[in-house]
């Protein structure tokens, strides 16, 4: 077993940058050589230079929701709510923070005369709240990215966090947290790597509310994941099995590519 304390690290809060670089591709770039163990620093548009003709790059299309919306109670009061999953049209499972205790029946009032009804509790500190309409309009207007704990902005998401949060191929809308490890490229730069006879394909796997969810167990083995949903499409299981088949690379771009192949990889399971 993995005591959790063994990934503890310093990491001093000057140095968790709270802006992004003013270009994506322009942020840094760390690398090693696992042949020799040489370290090397760059910006991430070098990144070309360590890929191959041949190789294929697997990103991840998601598309950030504004899920973070507030809300009112009938007394007055403020509730801080995150949509973190869409059961239906109206139905959706939320986390929500108050000052005082919630209540199931409880009726909140999220602005333009939309109204959630909180149903019942659920696992996990999450509610089920039932709307009067369809939310998803709603949230484009005043909702707003929900950034992760480390980035701080005491007057909440700006509209440049709403751009910047997103990759630039983000298409299916479904996360609450972007594929981080996307945000760095830019359309310049992909189209670049199709030229250089890179290939590129799409998975879709919506980020959940397990990447907000802090590990409270002491042995990390013991910390269950939330479940996630994922797809891959006809062309890309085509992209991704020829590349297989051909015995070349096949990039994951971030953690989501990785789990979401490491899971069709084990059960063939394409959703």
């Amino acid at each position: 077993m993995t005591r959790i304390d063994d990934y503890d690290y310093l990491l001093p809060p000057e140095l968790i940058a709270q802006t992004p670089s003013p270009e994506r591709d322009a942020s840094r770039l760390l690398t090693i050589d696992r042949a020799t163990g040489e370290i090397g620093h760059h910006r991430f548009r070098d990144i070309l230079q360590f890929l191959r003709r041949g190789d294929l790059l697997v990103l991840n299309d998601t598309r950030v929701i504004p899920a973070r919306i507030a809300a009112h109670r009938p007394t007055g009061g403020r509730v801080r709510a995150l949509l973190v999953e869409r059961l239906d049209p109206l139905r959706w499972l939320a986390l929500l923070d108050s000052s005082r205790r919630l209540k199931e029946g409880e009726r909140l009032s999220f602005g333009e005369g939309v109204e959630g009804a909180i149903v019942e509790r659920r696992e996990n500190g999450k509610w089920l709240v039932e709307f009067s309409e369809e939310i998803e309009g709603h949230l484009r207007r005043r909702g707003e990215a929900p950034l992760p704990p480390y980035i701080r902005r005491p007057e909440g998401a700006t509209t440049a966090d709403s751009e910047r949060y997103q990759t630039v191929y983000a298409e299916k809308e479904g996360a609450i947290a972007a594929p981080t490890a996307g945000l760095h490229f830019t359309r310049e730069l992909l189209a670049e790597a199709t030229a250089n006879g890179i290939e590129i394909a799409f998975i879709t796997l919506h980020v959940g509310m397990g990447t907000f969810k802090p590990i409270a167990c002491e042995e990390i083995e013991a910390h269950r994941m939330e479940a996630e949903r994922f797809a891959i499409d006809d062309r890309s299981a085509t992209a991704i099995e020829n590349a297989r088949r051909d015995r070349r690379r096949i990039i994951a771009v971030g953690t989501t590519s990785c789990r979401t192949l490491e899971a069709y990889a084990r059960s063939g399971e394409r959703s």
